[in-house]
């Protein structure tokens, strides 16, 4: 998708490689931000796909926050496997929060949506966070509306994270 040096707000359609069915909607591509989620449709959601009141009938959030990229960095997509179980990965690498200074955050993770089980699987890697800015952000799925959502919430760290009872 984007590769290879600075991207900020980037945001583009990626095929999936097979029908994934989500929320009721069966899709082949995807809408992939930037900003740390993917979803159905074109709207764009900001910084906070969760909690926005844009029309989508599913949004995957694994690191949802203002994101951008520096030399090094690179948001990819593949599709790997044969029919009935190949897995469409999508993947952020040395992510940065905006506002930070530097390069001191290093940010890894990726969703990963799977064919005929249309399971959906968040993967964090490696992290470094530099400079102290507030790292709220959002974690988790969202319906056709902002009222159907299941995240997760800390205040400690995600090894104590539970389900969030509001949808920021």
């Amino acid at each position: 998708v984007w590769q290879s040096g600075t991207w900020d707000d980037n945001t583009g359609t990626v095929p999936v490689g097979f029908t994934f069915s989500a929320n009721g909607t069966n899709a082949t591509s995807l809408f992939a931000s930037a900003n740390g989620y993917l979803h159905t449709g074109t709207a764009s959601f900001g910084y906070t796909p969760i909690s926005s009141t844009g029309t989508a009938t599913f949004v995957a959030a694994a690191f949802a926050r203002d994101l951008q990229g520096v030399a090094g960095s690179e948001i990819r997509y593949e599709t790997s496997g044969t029919a009935p179980n190949r897995v469409f990965t999508l993947q952020w690498k040395n992510a940065k929060r905006y506002g930070t200074t530097g390069t001191g955050d290093v940010i890894n993770f990726q969703i990963k949506l799977y064919e005929t089980s249309n399971q959906i699987q968040y993967i964090y890697g490696s992290y470094v966070l530099g400079t102290t800015i507030s790292t709220d952000l959002q974690v988790g799925l969202r319906g056709s509306t902002n009222a159907d959502y299941f995240n997760r919430t800390t205040t400690t760290s995600w090894s104590a994270s539970s389900a969030g009872t509001a949808n920021n």
